[in-house]
C-alpha cells in the first residue's frame, strides 16, 4: 500500500521503555496485524473495521492510526486521511512519517506550497529524512528547478543508496540538468536497487541504451 508506513514495526512507548504491553495493547497489536492482512488480501472494508477496533483499544497507537490514514487514502478519502494525520501529529508532533504523508497528500490536492512546508518541517527535524528529501526533490523538478532538486535527491541517495525511487528521481533531475554521464551512473545504480518498479526499470534501460547517454 502507498504511504510512508513501515509495516511490522510497532513503537509503543511501553516497548521503548522495556515494559510489558497491557492486555489491551496486546489485543490492539493483534488487530493491527489482522487489519494489515485484510488489506493485503484486498478486503479494505474489513481492514478498516479492524484498524478502528485497534485504535479504540489503544488510542495512542500511532502506527495503527497511520495505517488507518493509509487505508483512507487508498479509498480516495483524502480529507479524512488528513484528519487522521492531524490526530497523529497532535499526539506526537515529531512523528515524521505523518508529516511526510501529509505533504504527499497535499501534493495530490495541488496544494504544493503547503506540501513543501511539511517536507521542510520534516527536514528541520531530521535533515536526512529520505521521504521528505525525495518528495521535495520531485516537487522542485516539476517546477523545472533541476539543480535545486539535485541538492535534495543527491542527499537522499547518500543516506539510502538502495532506495530505488530516490535513484530514479535523481537520474531524472540530472537528465533535466543535462548532466548525462552523472544521470547514467544513477540509472545504472537504480537497476541494482531492490523494489524497482517495472516502469522505472524500462525507463532506466532505455536511457542506458540511448546514444545520447
Amino acid at each position: 500500500m502507498k504511504g510512508y508506513l513501515v509495516l511490522g514495526v510497532l513503537l509503543f512507548a511501553s516497548c521503548r521503555s522495556g515494559r510489558d504491553l497491557t492486555e489491551a495493547q496486546t489485543d490492539a497489536v493483534g488487530r493491527f496485524e489482522l487489519s494489515m492482512a485484510y488489506a493485503r488480501a484486498g478486503h479494505d472494508d474489513l481492514a478498516l473495521l479492524t484498524i478502528h477496533k485497534a485504535i479504540e483499544l489503544e488510542p495512542g497507537f500511532i502506527e495503527a492510526r497511520h495505517f488507518l490514514a493509509t487505508i483512507l487514502e487508498q479509498r480516495g478519502e483524502i480529507e479524512y486521511a488528513m484528519v487522521e494525520l492531524d490526530r497523529i501529529l497532535a499526539i506526537d508532533p515529531g512523528y515524521l512519517p505523518a508529516g511526510a504523508h501529509m505533504g504527499f497528500l497535499l501534493v495530490t490536492l495541488e496544494r504544493r506550497e503547503e506540501a513543501k512546508q511539511w517536507f521542510n518541517t520534516c527536514l528541520d527535524a531530521d535533515e536526512n529524512y529520505v521521504p521528505a528529501l525525495v518528495n521535495l526533490g520531485i516537487l522542485l523538478r516539476e517546477e523545472e528547478r533541476a539543480e535545486d532538486a539535485i541538492v535534495f535527491l543527491s542527499r537522499a541517495v547518500q543516506v539510502a543508496p538502495k532506495h530505488a525511487n530516490a535513484r530514479v528521481q535523481y537520474a531524472r533531475a540530472l537528465t533535466d540538468a543535462d548532466r548525462v554521464e552523472d544521470a547514467r551512473e544513477q540509472w545504472e545504480a537504480a537497476l541494482d536497487c531492490p523494489g524497482l518498479k517495472e516502469e522505472a526499470r524500462a525507463e532506466a534501460e532505455a536511457a542506458l541504451e540511448s546514444p545520447e547517454s
